[in-house]
């Protein structure tokens, strides 16, 4: 049998705050346990990006340049 309980956050956080200081250091062990994308990995995916040709930087100065002479 499953039972579902709905909390808001601010019932949550009091909830969690009334924690032993040794039940809360093991939520934190437990919540930080997920993995977080190492800064590696998003250089790469920055660094596999598609790159703008020369011709294309210089078709986009020129638009530049016409956008502000235009305004």
């Amino acid at each position: 049998m499953d039972a579902k309980l709905s909390l808001g956050m601010d019932d949550l956080m009091r909830l969690i705050l009334q924690l032993p200081e040794k039940q809360r250091a093991l939520l934190r062990t437990w919540l930080n346990r997920e993995k977080q994308v190492p800064a590696t990995d998003v250089e790469a995916l920055l660094l596999a990006a598609p790159t703008m040709s020369d011709a294309q930087v210089e078709r986009y100065k020129e638009i530049r340049a016409a956008l502000d002479k235009w305004r």
